[in-house]
């Protein structure tokens, strides 16, 4: 087992894994999508079927996995205050919905379909910033989760604990039961099956599971253990039933942390997703442009291609490309995608402010 300061930077780069693991699946989510746009027939039969449903059980533990990993390192932060996280935390937030909003808004009023199964634009211009655009219901599932933490923290354990399951429960019956426009009923989706649940999991045990983790064959039981039955309760729970995104994905999740854990001792794996989960939120914003640029490009040059080829080049490429401007935009001082500006601060303390505030 680690100590100290090894310890330390053993977990940081277990953290920084699981982002990058995750980060790689949902950007072959999103191109399962446009593959299914595509070649329609490719969801029943072919060699794509087992792809597409290994991909719907990993749909378990990528949200998921991501949201618990933002809780963790809240964890760390959320003890400085109201003013830190109004000034950092919530300013980013606001700056980063407003700027990919109109950058998207543009790029579709120019022509560029973003979601090539769904409506364009993917927001009416009398719901922008109202609902999320695209990919931003990650970062407004996060602002809401991040608020409500900081709300709770004067609230004993049990009773955090409390008033987030009375939160579910409602927030399950809307999505359910109700019905939301885009962007809000992926909004509501994600906090019922992933933000709500997941984010507070990692802010209030992630440290204690990081501590357990760091014994490996303790992670190597738990692995086997959540995995075998969270893919029992999979086969066995009704997805229209309430409790289900908790049943299952609970114990998937924590199989999958766990088998993360034990796979952060291979060095060359670990720094390759390490280096792709540092950028694993730029890479979260940027994957749609790209890969809504290369569908078009595919389609209009290359008609003729198969279905693998197709899903593996809007799989690898745009997230290569994310991943290369990413590392560009965080070497650039300053740069207004991912940093909010100076002048946006409150009038006597100037502070920087960044997606570094959130990771």
């Amino acid at each position: 087992m680690q100590t100290g300061g090894a310890a330390l930077q053993g977990r940081i780069v277990w953290i920084d894994m699981v982002r990058g693991i995750v980060i790689c699946l949902v950007v072959m989510l999103h191109a399962i999508f446009a593959l299914v746009t595509w070649f329609p027939a490719v969801d029943g039969a072919g060699p794509m079927v087992s792809v597409i449903k290994l991909t719907l059980v990993l749909d378990h533990v990528r949200m998921p996995a991501l949201f618990f990993c933002a809780g963790l390192v809240f964890a760390f932060s959320n003890g400085r205050g109201w003013d830190w996280f109004l000034r950092h935390r919530l300013r980013v937030f606001l700056w980063i919905i407003v700027v990919w909003t109109l950058l998207a808004a543009a790029l579709e009023a120019l022509g560029l379909h973003l979601n090539p199964d769904g409506p364009s634009p993917m927001v009416p211009l009398r719901q922008l910033f109202l609902v999320p655009y695209g990919n931003l219901w990650f970062v407004y599932a996060l602002m809401v989760v991040s608020t409500l933490a900081m709300l709770l923290r004067p609230l004993p354990m049990v009773e955090r604990h409390l008033v987030v399951v009375a939160l579910y429960v409602p927030a399950s019956l809307i999505w359910r039961h109700y019905a939301l426009p885009a962007g809000a009923d992926d909004l509501v989706q994600g906090l019922v099956y992933d933000a709500l649940v997941f984010f507070m999991l990692g802010l209030w045990w992630g440290p204690a599971i990081m501590r357990l983790f760091d014994n490996r064959r303790i992670a190597l039981a738990v692995e086997v253990m959540l995995f075998g039955f969270g893919m029992f309760l999979l086969s066995r729970i009704a997805p229209e039933n309430p409790l289900f995104p908790l049943m299952v994905r609970l114990p998937l999740t924590g199989g999958f942390l766990a088998m993360i854990r034990i796979l952060a001792s291979w060095e060359p794996v670990a720094r390759l997703f390490e280096m792709i989960g540092r950028a694993s939120l730029e890479i979260f914003l940027l994957n749609q442009f790209l890969l809504a640029g290369l569908y078009v490009v595919l389609q209009g040059f290359a008609p003729g291609i198969g279905p693998v080829a197709v899903l593996l080049l809007l799989w690898c490429l745009p997230l290569a490309g994310s991943l290369l401007i990413a590392r560009i935009l965080l070497r650039w001082s300053g740069c207004p995608l991912i940093r909010a500006p100076d002048w946006l601060v409150w009038p006597d303390r100037p502070q920087r402010a960044d997606l570094a505030d959130w990771r």
